[in-house]
This record gives C-alpha cells, sequence and structure tokens, in this order.
C-alpha cells in the first residue's frame, strides 16, 4: 500500500496536514467516480480537483506552476511537482518496485483513464501475469 511517506520521498515539497503514516487506498486521475482514501492525481485542473475532494479524495499532487485554489482546506494534504504526467509514471514505477520488496494485505487500487493505458506503462497483461498484481481499473471516457 502506498503511503503519505512514499509521495513525501517522490515530492517533498508539500502543504497541508504531513501525516507519514497515512494510507492511500487508491489512487486516481478520474474525479467523476467514488474514492476511498485517493490520492488524486490532478490531470483535469482544478474543477477535477474539486469533483475529486467531494467523491472520497484525501490529498493531491498539483503542478507547482499553476496557482492552488484557494478553496483547498489549509489541512488538505498537497504534494507539489513540475511535470503531472511524469508524475503518474514515477508513482506507478516506485509502487512496482516497493511491490517486489513488500508483501501487504491491502493494496493500493489505481484508476487510471483507459486512454493514458500505455502511456502510463500500465497494461493489461502486465496485470495479469505478476504474481502480486497491481489493482488497475482503466476507464473509457464516454461522449467526448
Amino acid at each position: 500500500m502506498i503511503l503519505y511517506r512514499d509521495i513525501k520521498k517522490l515530492y517533498p515539497i508539500t502543504r497541508g496536514v504531513e501525516e507519514e503514516s497515512l494510507k492511500f487506498e487508491s489512487i486516481s486521475c478520474i474525479s467523476t467516480i467514488k474514492l476511498k482514501k485517493a490520492l488524486y492525481i490532478p490531470l483535469e485542473g482544478e474543477k477535477g480537483l474539486f469533483d475529486a475532494i467531494q467523491n472520497g479524495a484525501i490529498s493531491s499532487l498539483w503542478d507547482r506552476s499553476i496557482n492552488l485554489p484557494k478553496w483547498i482546506p489549509n489541512h488538505f494534504p498537497v504534494f507539489f511537482t513540475d511535470n503531472i504526467d511524469y508524475a503518474v509514471e514515477r508513482i506507478i514505477g516506485n509502487y512496482k518496485n516497493k511491490m517486489k520488496q513488500e508483501e501487504w494485505e491491502t493494496m493500493t487500487k489505481f484508476f487510471i483513464n483507459h486512454n493514458k493505458e500505455e502511456k502510463f506503462d500500465i497494461t493489461y497483461e502486465d496485470v495479469r501475469m505478476k504474481k502480486k498484481s497491481l489493482d488497475v481499473v482503466f476507464i473509457e471516457k464516454g461522449g467526448e
């Protein structure tokens, strides 16, 4: 399972509450689905962040070149990055490496837009072949 401290190692510039043992049950780039204790990675900008918080996100990555919305609660943990797309790849890669070294009873679930599947280096084959598999849900966007 991915913890606050795992993300903090990758992205040390933060604001909000710093709780080293905070567990992320899911990581999502999709704001419109119900999330449980999620780290939200905003590929949809400020509107997506608002929706993600409403749907259960407890933390977020944020592009530090964009002003953080003033409505974000002061205690809400935010990790700042210079490149959101690279952050997704880095978090997934770090998690795969961590999976090789440790066993967990509960795994972090990833919700990644289907269109980003290849870009973020996760494939259905990769998920099926691993002994300890990543729990990835690919979601088709419709009507766009």
